[in-house]
């Protein structure tokens, strides 16, 4: 009796352990959609676009010239909802007219007229008492009589003075000749220069690691990888002629270039005689995650990552070691 309850209990979780694995299977599989209309006519620019992910249950809408930019939909739910925003919209309206109320008009500013007294502070007069004209010529007395307290006063002076001045000394930098100078510099270029030879030798012995090039193929591999599974389909017409003409070249160069990684008919008008820009571009395709976090972990594993980020460690130090000196 008792080794069929556990028997059940044990069935149980495994049940439960193969539903969140089977759940995280399709959160895994299931691609994160994406599609984007970009438009551009008369200098203004027109986007729409969606992206939805696990069978629609999230979706995020774009829009652009519009009143709600971005919009976020889980099932039948709108996060950033319209009544948020109205309500928002009716605080700072709120908010503005308060801050209209406590402001006041010119009108209820107090002026002083021409015909009212303005009362005035008048200068008071300050008048030595008896015992302030009492010791003052207390002291007038004492300086006459005690010639002493003059040349006491007279020798403090001197000692700050000195003071200062070797203090003066000790703080600023003593000059020195010139040819020690110069020695001096040169010293601190050739550490400088020996800092940084020491640090390339070790940027070259970090790249000629059989670790390094290891990482590096397996890297190269993996993003060519990632991005055939994510590459985008592309399709519609530009008409592209800027004010220089050789910028026009350049984009009509980076468009041959990237024309063999990508897919969709899409079509570019060059116009090296006048200054336009006119596109009705439309953007498809998918990102799945199985893929990337495949990848990922090809590269963690067969790459070596760990290792090249030790020796990378070693490399960055020797740099920051020269960059401090």
């Amino acid at each position: 009796m008792v080794l069929q309850i556990i028997l059940t209990v044990f069935k149980i979780i495994g049940i439960i352990l193969l539903c969140l694995l089977a759940l995280l299977l399709i959160i895994l599989i299931s691609p994160i959609r994406y599609k984007a209309d970009i438009g551009y006519h008369d200098n203004k620019p027109v986007i729409k676009g969606v992206i939805t992910y696990f069978f629609r249950f999230l979706r995020i809408y774009a829009d652009y010239p519009s009143d709600r930019i971005l919009k976020i939909k889980v099932l039948f739910f709108t996060l950033n909802s319209d009544k948020e925003d109205k309500g928002s919209d009716a605080d700072k309206h709120e908010e503005k007219k308060s801050g209209k109320e406590d402001v006041k008009p010119d009108g209820d500013k107090e002026e002083n007229k021409p015909g009212e007294n303005n009362e005035t502070a008048e200068p008071v007069e300050t008048s030595d008492t008896p015992e302030d004209s009492k010791d003052k010529q207390g002291t007038k007395d004492d300086t006459a009589e005690n010639p002493l307290n003059t040349e006491n006063e007279k020798e403090k002076t001197s000692e700050s003075t000195e003071n200062t001045d070797s203090g003066e000394e000790k703080t600023g930098k003593a000059k020195e000749p010139l040819p020690e100078r110069i020695r001096l510099t040169l010293e601190k270029i050739c550490g400088k220069i020996e800092c940084t030879m020491r640090a390339v030798e070790k940027t070259g012995d970090f790249l000629e690691l059989e670790s390094t090039r290891r990482f590096l193929e397996v890297t190269k591999k993996a993003g060519i990888r990632m991005f055939r599974s994510m590459r985008p389909h592309i399709s519609g017409k530009a008409v592209v002629g800027m004010e220089d003409p050789s910028t026009t070249g350049l984009i009509c160069a980076v468009y041959g270039i990237l024309s063999p990684y990508r897919k969709g008919d899409f079509t570019l008008d060059a116009r090296f005689e006048e200054e336009i820009m006119d596109a009705d571009v439309k953007i498809r395709g998918r990102i799945i995650l199985m893929v990337m976090l495949l990848q990922a972990l090809r590269i963690l594993i067969f790459g070596h990552a760990l290792k090249v980020k030790k020796n990378l460690d070693v490399v960055l130090r020797a740099w920051r070691k020269n960059g401090n000196e």
